[in-house]
């Protein structure tokens, strides 16, 4: 393990996982989740090439789409309300939070098949994967906890206190520190990752939710849910350098592979407000399905996948135009391909890079 011990726990491993084909890994590529009110999202690998995971929260299944054609490849049964999705790209697995069952699911991004069932206590809610993929950290948001798990055997290998109603967690990849928003707390939590041990509290809006980081400009964008803001970290000194007013109930922020633009979900609007990845700066806003909880990008950045809880809906964007060019209909989609009707909850994406997702 590569410097994510943490305060030792006494846990017995999971069963044996069946160890999977290794996948290429991009330098300097890290796994991450993110969230929405009724999609998800995660990061993925290039074990399944162009794919798109959906956590259906009210299904408690992963449906999978193409990235080019936006059909529904495969459904794949989980625990009871998954809400955010991660993947170790060199171990080729998907990790999928489900929060009312209290687990973990393992998935072998190759076949689609769950290979083990973690238990993890407390509502697991967000994940994030360590840049060397051995570690994933998982927030819970009923116990206030942060664990770490072995990527391989599923051991909680570590134990930290995440705060207030920990929401969302991301990792940054040189500096080894695990960000986490607290919703009830108003604040963003910073963790040193080897050892869990608390390094700052930085105040930020009202009910922060989802957050994204930008590993070359340092800067951490913290979506706060009750007071239309966009709260923006920088992480060379973890203190608030300004915050943005963005759109109605922000839920959900990703950011642009090449970090140009920062997309920001905002349930309460039904549209999606993009930044200047710059000048901080708000461009254009679009409007997308009811209720949008969860944005990823395709490995090309392409195009941005909007998850719509409350339409059972994915709008896909372009990024060069910042408009709309396809809305999924999940349900009559699901129904085509065999499945029942679905209220995704978190959006993920697999492809020949590792990328992020997220939930709410």
């Amino acid at each position: 393990m590569s410097a994510v011990h943490c305060t030792s726990r006494s846990s017995e491993p999971i069963p044996s996982m069946p160890q999977t084909g290794r996948a290429t890994s991009p330098p300097n590529s890290c796994g991450h989740t993110r969230k929405l009110a009724s999609t998800g999202r995660e990061d993925a690998a290039g074990v399944t090439e162009r794919l798109v995971y959906l956590a259906n929260w009210s299904e408690g299944t992963i449906t999978v789409l193409d990235v080019g054609t936006h059909d529904v490849t495969a459904n794949i049964s989980v625990g009871s309300t998954p809400v955010s999705v991660a993947m170790a790209a060199s171990l080729g697995r998907l990790y999928v939070a489900n929060r009312d069952s209290d687990t973990v699911s393992v998935i072998d991004a190759a076949t689609n098949a769950v290979i083990a069932t973690i238990p993890i206590e407390g509502g697991p809610r967000a994940l994030a994967v360590s840049c060397d993929g051995e570690a994933v950290y998982a927030a819970s948001y009923r116990n206030d906890q942060i664990y770490v798990l072995d990527a391989r055997s599923g051991a909680i290998i570590g134990t930290g206190e995440g705060g207030e109603g920990p929401f969302d967690i991301a990792l940054h990849p040189h500096m080894n520190r695990a960000y986490v928003s607290n919703r009830f707390g108003d604040q963003v939590r910073v963790f040193d990752t080897p050892t869990c041990k608390l390094i700052a509290s930085i105040a930020v809006g009202n009910a922060p939710r989802g957050l994204a980081l930008v590993p070359v400009s340092g800067l951490v964008y913290v979506c706060n849910f009750e007071d239309d803001t966009l709260s923006i970290i920088d992480t060379r000194r973890n203190e608030l350098w300004f915050s943005i007013p963005a759109g109605a109930g922000p839920d959900s922020v990703a950011v642009h592979p090449d970090g140009t633009w920062v997309y920001v979900a905002n349930a309460l609007g039904g549209d999606v407000s993009i930044i200047d990845g710059y000048t901080n700066t708000m461009v254009a806003q679009v409007q997308v399905g009811r209720m949008p909880r969860s944005i990823t990008f395709s490995a090309d950045g392409g195009k941005a996948f909007v998850v719509n809880g409350t339409d059972n809906s994915v709008s896909v964007l372009d990024t060069q135009r910042h408009r709309v060019i396809d809305t999924v209909a999940l349900e009559a989609r699901a129904r085509s391909s065999h499945y029942g009707r679905r209220s995704p909850r978190w959006i993920c994406r697999a492809t020949s890079t590792v990328t992020a997702c997220r939930g709410g």
